[in-house]
């Protein structure tokens, strides 16, 4: 028999847990990383208010960049660290690139559409000490690792490289010639990439460094306390954590139907040739089963050489069927 007693004590437990796994639900079934901080945007408001200090790092750089894919095809979705985050060749940016290049040169916009899904999203992770927190004040005093996007870091590029020559440049991530960052959020409406919808997402247009100032106002018993919590960011490029140039290949055939190279001679004879194969292959299973069924018009089988200067996209179509 249940122990009423036990589980009337365990209600706001149960709830929480419930909270917990709705979150990671949201994310992917991945469990909230608690040292990652994100400032709160108030949406009733439409506005949000935070003030935070960029750290340098007790070991390593005092941020890291990483690239990340995210797109959907026929074959499912596509999601996963960009190679070209460690300086590395990626099946995927080549995609892009010949893609981008073909529609530029015969101005095909749908070509065009389909490239920018191939290019990676940017984001950011650097230690922060939270000196105001609007929303969440508990979060004051304490070392978190921001993760943000091009955004913010274009307001650290404009600091440390400024775009005129009368303006000194500044190390942000100096404690003693650094700067608190007022991070001031506004409400701007966007479509959403996937239902179309407009939603309300927070814009940082008017974020800012504040004056140059001497952090904890230099005592060094405090700045030695405070670096002694930050992150070493570097687990977020591990190397080891990226998948091999192969697989990387293989998943995006697996996605999209067609090889990361389908705009070159190569990609082409490839896919037509896979193509061919799948044919012959529902051929030999329908004479098994005595099955008459229509089927598609054959691959045109006209040599190459007839063709030899023809454009790979058109000849992709020519050969697939698809012209």
């Amino acid at each position: 028999m249940a122990n009423l007693a036990a589980l009337k004590k365990k209600r706001g437990a149960n709830l929480k847990k419930l909270q917990e796994k709705l979150e990671q639900a949201n994310q992917g079934g991945r469990p909230r990383d608690e040292r990652i901080w994100k400032p709160k945007f108030n949406v009733d408001k439409g506005k949000g208010t935070c003030v935070v200090r960029f750290l340098p790092a007790k070991d390593g750089d005092p941020f890291v960049e990483e690239l990340t894919y995210s797109f959907n095809g026929p074959g499912g979705n596509f999601y996963g660290l960009a190679r070209q985050t460690l300086g590395e060749d990626d099946p995927v940016q080549i995609a892009a690139i010949n893609a981008f290049r073909k529609a530029k040169a015969e101005d095909d916009k749908n070509l065009r559409e389909q490239a920018k899904k191939f290019l990676p999203r940017r984001q950011y992770y650097a230690n922060v000490y939270i000196i105001k927190d609007q929303e969440v004040p508990d979060n004051e005093g304490k070392v978190f690792i921001w993760k943000f996007g091009p955004a913010i870091y274009n307001k650290i590029k404009a600091v440390i490289q400024p775009e005129f020559d009368d303006v000194e440049p500044m190390d942000p991530f100096d404690l003693w010639e650094g700067a608190d960052f007022k991070i001031r959020m506004v409400g701007k409406e966007i479509p959403d990439s996937k239902t179309g919808k407009m939603v309300t997402v927070p814009n940082y247009d008017n974020s800012e460094f504040d004056k140059t100032s001497e952090f904890m106002d230099g005592d060094e018993d405090q700045l030695e306390e405070i670096i002694e919590q930050t992150y070493d960011l570097s687990e977020f490029i591990d190397p080891a954590k990226f998948d091999s140039y192969e697989k990387v290949a293989e998943r995006f055939k697996a996605v999209t139907g067609k090889p990361f190279n389908w705009l070159t001679s190569d990609g082409v004879e490839e896919h037509v040739e896979e193509k061919q194969k799948e044919q012959e292959l529902d051929q030999e299973q329908d004479n098994d089963s005595g099955v008459d069924k229509h089927r598609e018009e054959p691959v045109d089988q006209k040599s190459d050489e007839d063709d030899e200067d023809e454009d790979p996209v058109a000849r992709f179509r020519r050969l697939a069927g698809q012209s």
